[in-house]
């Protein structure tokens, strides 16, 4: 089974990842990496995290996204792909792949404590909210289309046992 996790930026998206990975012992594709590499043959490459979807998008389409990562997911099989932020791209995926969505949502706040903890105090700037927050309209079709939505407003130790109880309720065969 591969594993489509979802969400704004911030919301906790490769921590469930990486939870779901020692459970299952699957590899992890983190789209963001996988766009990055594609548009740095392009010899272009982000100066931040938040501008990489941006760059992508000003080169190739939505579509183009679902491609790679399903390429990927053709050489290395049932995969946890983090970081998808178009409902599209998930639905194209779980039409070629036995997948499952799981969308993970946090509230403002504590995403943008999180942004701003990735930076250093002296590199922080009000764009940089924008730039990750340029997704936020998908938000409200992901909670609704989404097989699984996973809150990440608690600590680290919650948000394990949230993901752990998830999975022995509804995967274990």
């Amino acid at each position: 089974m591969t594993y489509l996790i979802s969400g704004l930026p911030c919301s906790g998206k490769s921590t469930v990842a990486s939870i779901l990975s020692q459970i299952t012992g699957q590899p992890i594709l983190n789209v963001g990496s996988q766009l990055s590499m594609e548009i740095e043959t392009l010899g272009i490459s982000a100066r931040r995290r938040s501008e990489i979807g941006h760059l992508f998008l000003s080169y190739f389409s939505v579509d183009e996204i679902e491609r790679i990562i399903y390429r990927e997911i053709a050489v290395n099989g049932p995969t946890i792909v983090d970081g998808i932020r178009f409902v599209s791209t998930c639905e194209k995926l779980s039409s070629r792949v036995p997948s499952v969505n799981l969308h993970v949502c946090a509230r403002e706040e504590l995403r943008v404590g999180r942004m701003q903890a990735r930076v250093a105090p002296s590199e922080w700037n009000p764009q940089m909210l924008d730039e990750y927050m340029e997704y936020a309209g998908e938000e409200p079709q992901f909670v609704n289309s989404c097989d699984y939505l996973i809150e990440n407003n608690e600590s680290l130790d919650g948000l394990c046992e949230q993901v752990k109880k998830l999975w022995t309720k509804n995967f274990i065969v």
